[in-house]
C-alpha cells in the first residue's frame, strides 16, 4: 500500500468535520482537522489533500484555495456546488457519501503521482477506487465496494 495521503480537513461545523475526517481514516489518510480558514492557512503541513467547506465565517473555502493553490489537491466539500469552484481539483456534495470520499482519496492519489491532473471520471475512476478498496481489506473494503458495486449514494449524515 502507498504512503498515506496527508489531508486537511477544514469546517466550521463540528459534525460534518469529524464525519470527513473518519471516512477519510478509514480509507487510510493520516487526518489533521481545523475549524476555518484562517487556521487552514495556520497548519503544520504541507498536506496532499485539503478538504474546505465552501461557506464559513472569516475566510471561506475558495478565499484559501485561491491562496493554497497549487499546493495539495483542493476538495470543495459543499451543499451548493454553483458557480465560485475552479481553483478546487474536486467537488464533493453535501451530504458526503463513502463512495464520493473514496473517488476523491483515489484522484488524489493519481495527482500525487502526477499522473492525472484533475478529477477522474467513468470507468478509470470506478478501476482506482476498486482498487482502493481492495488495498483497504476488511470492512471498510467490503463497505466502499458494496457502495460503489450498487451504485448507492449513502449518506453517513444520519
Amino acid at each position: 500500500m502507498s504512503e498515506p495521503l496527508k489531508v486537511l480537513v477544514v469546517d466550521d461545523h463540528d459534525v460534518h468535520r469529524k464525519l470527513l475526517a473518519t471516512i477519510l481514516e478509514c480509507y487510510g489518510c493520516s487526518v489533521t482537522s481545523v475549524a476555518g480558514g484562517a487556521e487552514a492557512l495556520a497548519a503544520i503541513g504541507p498536506f496532499d489533500v485539503v478538504c474546505l467547506d465552501r461557506h464559513m465565517p472569516g475566510l471561506s473555502g475558495p478565499a484559501v484555495a485561491k491562496m493554497m493553490r497549487n499546493e495539495a489537491f483542493l476538495v470543495a466539500c459543499t451543499s451548493d456546488p454553483s458557480s465560485g469552484l475552479d481553483d478546487f481539483q474536486m467537488v464533493l456534495t453535501k451530504p458526503i457519501s463513502c463512495d464520493a470520499v473514496c473517488h476523491a482519496v483515489a484522484a488524489a492519489r493519481q495527482w500525487r503521482k502526477g499522473r492525472a491532473p484533475a478529477i477522474q471520471t467513468g470507468i478509470d475512476a470506478i478501476r482506482a477506487a476498486r482498487k482502493l478498496a481492495s488495498e483497504l481489506g476488511g470492512l471498510a473494503a467490503d463497505a466502499a465496494w458494496a457502495g460503489m458495486r450498487t451504485g448507492t449514494r449513502r449518506s453517513l449524515a444520519a
